[in-house]
């Protein structure tokens, strides 16, 4: 009696219910029968076999085989949902129960279709009642199944224990992550009330603040000068500018406390023949205020079809002066490497304007170059370079070094792995000097650091800007992208360059109005033009370069 009703309780429970529920029908498809007092004894044990997870659910007859044919699929899954609940682990080791038994006779299983007469129903009685008096002798399969049921409620027991402190754990940990979630319903309240009451209505284009609120999201996380946000617009011209092709008016800027900021004029460019110089803020585009403005709205303000001018307005910091600056837009082709001989030495002068794609193989034939012209030395420009691609100037490096590392990447746990210098370079022995200034940034400050911490040549010039983060490029729906610092570089030795920059080994600053010189500008320059200029850096790179070699210049 005690294995049967175990089976009968196995074949009513069903995974996925709710404790304390029980069905309003018997899914079982045994159900004994004999007098009342019978079926209410065996209720009483199915309860204690349960240990209160349910309670009792009446016996009832087994439907006719025609009634059975009758009952939908439909009808069959709600009796499936009414089922009397348990605990999913509880619950499905029953079930596996039910079904291992369900391919076996039980040795004293009765037929439930209505008997024919009294006399089959008083023989099917005697057959099932158990022995009065007597312990009910249990057969193999019901230990068995007795056993199985017995080792599932222990298992049970201790999973929930366990399964209460690794929940408790885990609700602990995303309820920290929650408090510092935004609060989205706090944004949505101020999209409705702008959207309802503000008076400029061309203003409230939803595309315009959909990304002012994307920025300022990037924007508040301090990594002024990299991690961005990027609209459409600009990612076309961030792809260009990596393939060494831009329209426009050649400044590469960021936003450092809400102001627009010039990291770099590109070579050549109609920004670098105005004079402009990093640092230098931009006030005004056109007459109009751009303070606080997204960078996104700044750039399409300056950004252009070729040929039509804008109006900057810059101040600059260090003199307190405005001027007003007219730019006409031009199709930029940015030689990333360009090199020349400086006049009076016997030194290059080799510029990297941008780390963009081929860096490193252009490098390369520059240096083959200068070695075939019997140069004894060269000094490296990385001023006004805003950097580029991490793996051009790990190649750069590799070029200057002949063994070591290029820099350290620090993820977010804080874990640190080196980056090697790659083998092969072309000029590990060379008399170098590098010039840096507030315009070298990302990739630039990673071969400027690499270099000092070698000791592989002297920096010359003014601290860099300050750029120590790699980026992570996320693209978004609409084509948007989002450039997020995903690690952090140091130099070699784990100086930390974000927000803080390389500082020279000889600090030279250049004057207020002065333009550096690049290589393209020494062809017709003589010993004594240069030596008169304004670039005050490159004269020290010079005298620099000479000190090391000996005074190996004419």
């Amino acid at each position: 009696m005690w294995a049967n009703a175990l089976w009968l309780q196995a074949t009513t429970v069903q995974p996925n219910a709710v404790v304390g529920a029980c069905s309003r029908r018997s899914t079982g498809r045994f159900v004994p029968r004999g007098p009342p007092s019978y079926r209410q004894a065996l209720q009483k044990r199915v309860c204690v076999i349960t240990a209160s997870t349910c309670v009792p659910e009446p016996a009832r007859r087994a439907p006719d085989p025609d009634e059975r044919r009758l009952k939908t699929k439909g009808a069959a899954k709600g009796r499936t949902r009414e089922v009397c609940g348990a605990l999913s682990p509880l619950a499905l080791s029953l079930v596996k129960t039910a079904k291992m038994l369900s391919n076996r006779r039980n040795d004293r299983q009765v037929s439930a279709r209505k008997p024919r007469n009294r006399r089959r129903a008083r023989d099917q009685w005697r057959t099932f009642r158990p022995r009065l008096g007597r312990r009910p002798r249990m057969s193999a399969s019901a230990r068995r199944l007795a056993l199985y049921v017995g080792f599932s409620l222990v298992v049970f027991v201790v999973g929930l224990g366990g399964g209460i402190l690794i929940d408790r754990t885990v609700v602990d940990r995303e309820g920290q992550l929650s408090g510092s979630a935004p609060n989205f319903s706090l944004v949505r309240s101020a999209w409705r009330i702008i959207n309802r009451v503000y008076v400029d209505r061309s203003a409230l284009k939803s595309s315009a603040l959909t990304y002012g609120a994307i920025s300022g999201m990037v924007d508040a996380l301090g990594d002024t000068g990299h991690s961005t946000f990027l609209s459409p617009d600009m990612v076309q011209d961030e792809r260009s500018f990596t393939k060494g092709e831009y329209v426009g008016v050649g400044l590469e800027i960021q936003l450092q406390n809400d102001q627009v900021t010039i990291v770099a004029p590109m070579d050549g460019s109609p920004a670098f023949k105005a004079g402009l110089r990093p640092g230098e803020i931009i006030q005004k585009v056109d007459s109009v205020d751009v303070l606080g403005f997204p960078l996104q709205d700044v750039v399409k303000r300056i950004m252009g079809p070729v040929g039509t001018k804008v109006v900057l307005t810059i101040f600059n910091p260090s003199d307190r002066r405005t001027k007003e600056v007219t730019l006409k837009r031009a199709r930029i082709r940015i030689r990333n490497v360009t090199w020349r001989a400086i006049p009076g030495t016997r030194f290059a002068d080799l510029r990297v304007a941008a780390f963009s794609q081929n860096v490193t193989s252009d490098l390369r034939a520059s240096l083959a170059d200068i070695e075939r012209k019997g140069l004894a030395g060269v000094v490296l420009d990385l001023r006004n370079d805003p950097g580029g691609i991490l793996d051009e100037a790990i190649g750069v490096a590799s070029q200057f070094l002949p063994s070591g590392n290029v820099l350290l990447e620090k993820n977010a746990k804080g874990q640190s792995s080196p980056v090697p210098v790659r083998s092969g370079g072309i000029a590990p022995k060379m008399p170098l000097v590098v010039m840096i200034d507030g315009g070298t940034a990302s990739a630039a400050e990673i071969v400027a650091g690499a270099l000092q911490d070698a000791k592989r040549a002297t920096l010359v010039g003014e601290k860099t800007f300050g750029t120590g983060t790699v980026l992570g490029l996320f693209p978004l729906d609409d084509g948007s992208q989002l450039l997020l610092a995903t690690e952090e570089w140091l130099t070699p030795k784990g100086r930390v360059i974000w927000h803080k920059g390389i500082n020279p080994d000889v600090a030279v600053t250049l004057p207020p109005d002065a333009v550096p010189i690049e290589p393209d500008s020494l062809a017709t320059m003589t010993s004594e033009e240069l030596a008169s200029s304004d670039d005050t850096q490159l004269t020290e790179a010079v005298e620099v370069l000479d000190k090391q070699i000996g005074g190996a210049s004419p």
